[in-house]
């Protein structure tokens, strides 16, 4: 989900980064630039060694198939654990905020 802030901003769901500007780029261009492309394609290396998803063997398989929800992580472990697992994750750490999943 992408986020269009009041000065014409645009950022990704939960994340502290800008990823465009509304004033200077269009939403396609902000949509297939660097910055999306390199968040949407995450490396185990760029995971902070804090993270469970830093070690884990099916990094690639999770990851490649976006199969997480960033706002339900961010929801689960704060903005500062973004790149956490998903909280439904078997290898996932205890949740800072309790979610209730249904």
């Amino acid at each position: 989900m992408l986020t269009a802030l009041p000065k014409q901003e645009m950022r990704r769901i939960g994340y502290r980064y800008l990823i465009g500007d509304l004033n200077t780029q269009s939403i396609v261009e902000v949509w297939h630039s660097d910055r999306v492309k390199t968040l949407l394609n995450l490396k185990q290396k760029d995971i902070k060694s804090s993270s469970p998803c830093s070690t884990c063997e099916i990094f690639d398989s999770c990851f490649s198939h976006l199969n997480r929800c960033w706002a339900e992580i961010l929801k689960a472990y704060g903005d500062e654990n973004w790149d956490y697992p998903d909280p439904r994750c078997i290898r996932a750490p205890k949740m800072k905020n309790n979610l209730k999943f249904v």
